[in-house]
């Protein structure tokens, strides 16, 4: 096989010119060109050892030969790393993957695209020093702007956060360097890789999340919502890190909520507001916005993630017949939610003394809710000892035994629970 490549090489130098290669002169140029074909016949027979071994020589004697020789040979060095048991031979493989991507930039320029690719690999093999992928991924970062690839996004961000955790960048640069990535992001995601773009996002994004505290979101994002507050990409931005960080008590999150539902309106944006008005104490309000909200929505589960916030603001708002109403409606969707039993339970305890023309039969409630508690705690154990302390309660608010009897009424007797409770129990009374 020597031999054949020889004359190919001889052949080359004689007469073949390439475009853009360099092949060097005299006796180098006859090495180069016969290490070269060494390097493509073993490489494509996948002899890796052997295709190593000649590309090493190659780049030492003619590094402007073929751009080739840098894109295979990157693959071919990564798996030569990932096979190699010796440490350090794996480093020496590892240098010298980290020094063809200098020799390529050196000839062939790109200087922007190979040093992302170069950050990646710096990060993989030297991630106990990360400055040096970050250093690399922010440069290319600063040629390439929002033609950076994805991966190097990634990287990026991935290097900073390490750099964060060692104590050497401060963490508020988590949050500045956030908003620039997400719009490279954003940018690409309509575009050729977006698929790739797409991968990366949901990391970077859980990488952000633990720095984005509510005061930090606020500080974030506060001016640039006041600048431009008719962005509905930017509405959708803050709304989006707000409610992953449960900063939807926050002034900023409900201002923005009812910008976006002013141009649109949706279920999303009515349970946004609602929830931000429950968290504030406007009861009523938050009602009004959850009800549009649960009349708009076409998704079961979020329905009943409504109708539960319902439930509590009807609660609190003392609407207590209105709380039965969320509840049952969020038990025709989730049937052994133990939680939505629990809050008919509060409903009857709570609204008991609203039902009956007399004090015996204003406690009927309290027997009602009983059941109810019962029923909560024996679908959802975690409710088990706020049941048990409402049972407790209930079971002293039992109507007086003298009260009862003057009505012709005594324990174990069936009675009827007025109005909206619209219950049948065994009645139960105190001394």
């Amino acid at each position: 096989m020597k031999s054949r490549i020889l004359a190919l090489a001889i052949l080359v130098l004689s007469g073949l010119s390439v475009m853009g290669q360099n092949y060097g002169t005299g006796e180098d140029s006859l090495k180069c060109l016969e290490n070269l074909s060494l390097f493509n016949e073993f490489y494509k027979q996948q002899n890796y050892t052997n295709a190593y071994t000649a590309w090493t020589k190659t780049l030492g004697l003619c590094p402007a030969s073929s751009k080739n020789l840098y894109i295979k040979g990157a693959g071919m060095v990564n798996a030569l790393i990932k096979a190699e048991k010796d440490p350090a031979k794996k480093q020496g493989l590892i240098d010298t993957l980290l020094w063809s991507y200098d020799l390529r930039i050196e000839n062939y320029g790109e200087e922007g695209y190979v040093l992302g690719r170069k950050s990646a690999e710096l990060l993989k093999y030297k991630s106990n020093e990360p400055q040096l992928a970050f250093d690399a991924a922010s440069k290319s970062l600063e040629l390439r702007g929002n033609q950076t690839e994805a991966g190097v996004l990634q990287t990026y961000y991935f290097a900073l956060n390490l750099l964060v955790k060692a104590g050497e960048k401060e963490p508020s640069m988590m949050l500045q360097e956030f908003p620039r990535v997400m719009e490279i992001i954003k940018v690409n995601k309509q575009g050729k890789y977006a698929q790739y773009y797409e991968m990366v996002e949901k990391p970077i994004q859980d990488l952000f999340a633990p720095y984005a505290t509510c005061e930090a979101l606020v500080e974030l994002y506060q001016g640039k919502f006041e600048a431009t507050p008719n962005d509905t990409n930017l509405q959708k931005e803050i709304m989006k890190f707000f409610e992953m960080r449960d900063c939807t008590g926050e002034a900023l999150f409900m201002n923005v909520a009812k910008a976006y539902d002013k141009v649109n309106p949706s279920a999303k944006s009515k349970f946004n507001i609602g929830v931000g008005l429950y968290k504030e104490s406007k009861y009523g309000e938050a009602i009004n916005y959850l009800e549009e909200s649960v009349s708009l929505s076409n998704v079961q589960e979020d329905k009943a993630i409504t109708y539960k916030y319902l439930c509590y603001a009807a609660l609190q708002a003392k609407r207590y017949s209105s709380v039965k109403s969320y509840a049952l409606k969020w038990l025709a969707i989730e049937p052994n939610t133990g939680e939505a039993y629990k809050l008919i339970g509060d409903a009857y305890f709570y609204g008991s003394r609203s039902c009956g023309e007399n004090s015996c039969e204003q406690a009927y409630g309290y027997i009602a809710a009983i059941s109810k508690y019962y029923k909560a705690k024996s679908l959802d154990a975690d409710l088990t000892s706020a049941c048990d302390k409402m049972i407790g309660q209930a079971q002293a608010n039992y109507p007086k035994k003298e009260e009862c009897f003057f009505l012709g009424l005594t324990d174990g007797q069936e009675v009827k629970v007025g109005c909206w409770i619209n219950e049948t129990v065994q009645l139960k009374t105190r001394p």
